[in-house]
């Protein structure tokens, strides 16, 4: 609920979901007001082409300027759990770990 107002202000211009998966909660945006709210969904929702064509994107970006002799599993557990790697665009699709 906290982050509702930011989200709206700075999304304007699109309709938009923000699911907390672990409380089964969420806030929608319509474009006008934000709701809070109970969520279950039946499937999730598919990423349109654009979302893949910028998610494949940013995942090249990220292979590209990585240093393979500078990798260190270890410290990027430290700053981000590797639990939550199954949310980074960069440890998806084609998995990195």
């Amino acid at each position: 609920q906290l982050i509702a107002p930011h989200f709206a202000a700075r999304f304007t211009d699109r309709r938009w979901l923000i699911h907390d998966l672990g409380r089964g909660e969420g806030i929608f945006f319509d474009g006008q007001r934000w709701l809070l709210g109970k969520v279950e969904l039946q499937h999730p929702p598919r990423d349109s082409a654009e979302e893949q064509l910028y998610a494949g994107l940013w995942r090249r970006f990220f292979a590209a300027v990585a240093i393979p002799e500078r990798r260190n599993p270890r410290l990027q557990r430290h700053f981000m759990p590797q639990r939550y790697w199954k949310h980074l665009t960069e440890f998806g699709a084609e998995g990195e770990e």
